[in-house]
């Protein structure tokens, strides 16, 4: 999807190696004998890269990703890290905010301007669109209730729908349980008089 502005040809067909770690979901792809994208110093240069996105409970994604020389071992730089943030307004608009670290010298500036436009095109003019394309064909209708097609691609994000789903209904029973007890605590008042 970011074809040409976070990404290129080099980096598709790659598989995702998905696993679970203390509650998050961490969805990782490494990609050996790539070209480098644009964020990075190597741009336009053959590489290995990764993007490994973490997934937190409810709403919350890091996204850590690098270049290195091919052959060389990855080294994840702590500047090397963007979020996503998703904030819930109604049952069909959600805030997503999103931002990304860097460290550039004073004579990289036009460097950084480029990531950062680069970054801002890729949400503005694909990803967004996106995500409001599929809003509209859904029509406020359960994903699973449209059969969708799952691809090998999407074996984390079903994993964090299934676990979103799951939180739902565990906060359901608990606000039933804590119901049901207020009912019965009002109950025995009323008995005591």
């Amino acid at each position: 999807m970011h074809d040409g502005t976070l990404g290129n040809d080099s980096m598709r067909g790659r598989k995702v190696k998905v696993r679970e770690e203390n509650g998050a979901i961490h969805a990782e792809l490494w990609m050996p004998g790539t070209t480098a994208p644009i964020y990075s110093p190597l741009f336009g240069q053959p590489c290995d890269q990764w993007t490994n996105m973490i997934w937190m409970a409810p709403s919350n994604m890091r996204l850590d990703y690098g270049v290195v020389p091919p052959g060389e071992p990855p080294a994840q730089k702590g500047e090397d890290v963007a979020v996503h943030i998703l904030t819930p307004e109604t049952a069909r608009t959600t805030h997503y905010f999103y931002g990304t670290c860097g460290v550039f010298g004073p004579d990289q500036r036009e460097l950084a301007g480029q990531i950062r436009e680069a970054q801002t095109a890729a949400f503005t003019n694909e990803d967004n669109p996106m995500i409001e394309a599929v809003d509209e064909q859904m029509d406020g209708a359960d994903l699973w209730s449209l059969r969708p097609v799952i691809l090998s691609s999407d074996v984390a994000t079903v994993r964090v729908r299934r676990r979103i789903e799951k939180l739902i209904r565990e906060e359901a029973s608990a606000n039933h349980a804590n119901e049901a007890a207020k009912t019965r605590l009002a109950s025995i008042e009323s008995r005591l008089g």
